[in-house]
């Protein structure tokens, strides 16, 4: 007895509503094949999948009916410069999930949006049954291989991988070959934070870069998890091509929605425009040189792309600086000089407070690096403090600025520009400093309200800025 098998044509008819016509084979084929939306979505383009808006239930229902606001806030994201949008429904039967698609399919193309493509999360049968753009899949649901194959060719189908490169792998084929055959249009990695809709094991946002690369540039990054327009440009900038949203689109009322739409998807725009920016200068720097010269530091030196940090890669560069033992040169206030000797020989450094310009650049020659902190500011001090730090950028040495205090007084303000003209390795320093540096080195600054702690890394041709903690402001290249 042959084992029972079902064709993509028999579950195509087994899916259609009583109320449509039968179909003939050859004309159902045709006609599940194409949609407006099909025909002008570039679903193997990154940038495609810029703003991606996802549902569900709780968005979609209320108290089991429909919520009409629903179909609403998909027109208002559609008009802020939603790019796709999927019908995600956990909860519902087969009938309610095509007449939700089909009456939200109806709305966009009535407001001008039938170029949005709607997908259908996890259920390929409803993907079929009404005709869908396509379809997601995940963990637990249908092999992505047998979505592909009865979706057919020119359907979207999402994968989720959870930030797996495995996973990834396992849909793309070639993988970083962008003329191979993939079984997925595009790849979603997370979650990056939690969420109210869906439990999980968050993975933050530095897996993302990581990710990416392994997938390749050609290949849609989409992050999902938690996200909203304070961190679009954080996930961009790291690695995704694309956020995909729910709460941050349908917890606003349905009049605020189109801009909290647009804010997102400009503010991914200008993560992937300033990931594209480093990736082609970041190498040609002074810096580049510098790291990737540098034993312990966290970059591959075949390809240039940073590694994710770790707890593991850290506890390494403690454990490499400590063999190191390197001599630092001290150039710092009086208040900070046994803090700084204290903390330095505890990390098994040797310090050295030498700062008087008849020996300064003399002896920044014999140190591993040299750290300037102008907290304490006279003629003698400023003289010695640009003379070092002239000496360092000519000879590449390493050293940090610590701006402090910049912008409290035109004279304090005039010895950091001259200070930033000598192109310190790293600039430290808290959100106000920093952004004074910025404007001195010609980099925008753009407030951001409700950003989150922790420290934050930035990259500006020759200098690394470290702002700390990340709560007043995000620093990008103009």
């Amino acid at each position: 007895m042959r084992p029972f098998q079902i064709t993509r044509q028999q579950l195509l008819r087994s899916a259609r509503p009583a109320s449509l016509q039968p179909l003939s084979v050859g004309r159902s084929l045709r006609s599940f094949a194409s949609s407006p939306a099909l025909a002008k979505f570039k679903k193997n383009d990154p940038n495609a999948y810029a703003c991606y808006v996802v549902s569900d239930d709780k968005y979609v229902f209320n108290s089991g009916s429909q919520n009409n606001e629903f179909e609403d806030k998909c027109v208002e994201a559609c008009k802020g410069g939603a790019t796709i949008v999927q019908l995600r429904l956990k909860n519902v039967n087969t009938r309610t999930y095509c007449d939700t698609f089909r009456s939200l399919r109806a709305k966009l193309t009535k407001s001008g949006f039938e170029h949005i493509p709607v997908v259908i999360d996890d259920r390929i049968d409803v993907a079929l049954a009404c005709n869908a753009d396509g379809a997601h899949v995940g963990d637990g649901d249908m092999d992505p291989a047998v979505a592909r194959k009865l979706l057919g060719p020119d359907k979207i189908l999402g994968v989720s991988t959870y930030g797996s490169k495995e996973i990834a792998q396992s849909v793309l084929g070639g993988g970083t070959n962008k003329d191979q055959k993939n079984i997925a249009d595009y790849v979603a990695g997370g979650g990056v934070f939690s969420s109210t809709t869906k439990k999980y094991v968050t993975k933050g946002v530095a897996h993302l870069h990581e990710f990416k690369q392994s997938v390749g540039a050609h290949v849609p990054v989409v992050a999902i998890g938690g996200l909203s327009a304070e961190t679009a440009e954080e996930v961009a900038f790291v690695g995704a091509d694309g956020v995909a949203c729910v709460s941050a689109i349908f917890e606003n009322d349905v009049n605020h929605v189109k801009k909290s739409t647009e804010t997102i998807k400009k503010n991914v725009e200008r993560g992937v425009k300033m990931r594209e920016l480093y990736g082609k200068t970041f190498l040609k720097s002074t810096l580049s040189k510098l790291i990737l010269e540098n034993e312990f530091a966290n970059i591959n030196q075949s390809t240039g792309r940073f590694k994710m940090a770790t707890g593991e890669t850290l506890a390494n560069a403690v454990a490499d600086v400590r063999r190191a033992k390197p001599l630092v040169q001290c150039m710092t206030n009086f208040v900070s000089m046994d803090i700084m000797a204290n903390v330095l020989i505890a990390a098994s450094c040797s310090p050295a407070m030498v700062h008087t310009i008849e020996e300064a650049r003399e002896f920044s020659n014999i140190a591993s690096a040299v750290s300037i902190n102008p907290g304490t500011l006279d003629k003698f001090w400023v003289e010695s403090f640009i003379d070092v730090a002239e000496h360092c950028s000519s000879t590449e040495k390493v050293w940090v600025l610590d701006p402090v205090g910049n912008g409290a007084t035109a004279y304090r303000s005039g010895v950091f520009t001259e200070l930033l003209k000598k192109k310190p390795t790293v600039i430290r320093g808290n959100p106000g400093e920093i952004a004074v540096c910025a404007k001195q080195m010609g980099v925008e600054i753009v407030s951001g309200k409700g950003m989150t702690g922790g420290s934050k890394v930035f990259y500006c041709d020759y200098s690394i800025l470290i702002l700390v903690p990340i709560s007043l402001c995000r620093v990008r290249v103009s």
